[in-house]
């Protein structure tokens, strides 16, 4: 049985092996934007699961949840799910970016906030 330790030790070394050189700090600024995008495209693709389940076709699926976003938790473009950044393998730092912004300019219609005291 796998305890935490050594869970906690391969996971460690592996992001080690990843990051190589980049300082352990700043590996958050890479790996923590992957996470996000992984997780939203699973519950994305779980989602549109269930619509293709209830609708009978997924391309059908897709295109409600593109003109009903309320059915679905983020609407993520095709460009930028999971699977298609996978595929990348050139400037994946401005490709995750450009992902990221997709999905917000997709999803997010709020007023910019300010943390600054004023």
């Amino acid at each position: 049985m796998l305890d935490i330790k050594t869970l906690e030790t391969w996971l460690w070394d592996g992001a080690c092996s990843i990051r190589g050189a980049v300082d352990a700090p700043k590996f958050k600024d890479y790996i923590l934007p992957l996470i996000f995008i992984k997780r939203i495209s699973d519950v994305f693709e779980d989602e549109l699961k269930r619509l293709s389940d209830e609708f009978g076709d997924e391309r059908v699926a897709y295109d409600l949840a593109q003109k009903d976003h309320k059915l679905v938790r983020f609407f993520i473009p095709r460009s930028s799910t999971w699977h298609e950044i996978r595929k990348k393998t050139k400037n994946i730092g401005q490709e995750i970016t450009n992902a990221i912004r997709a999905i917000a300019k997709k999803n997010f219609s709020v007023n910019p906030i300010s943390f600054s005291r004023k």
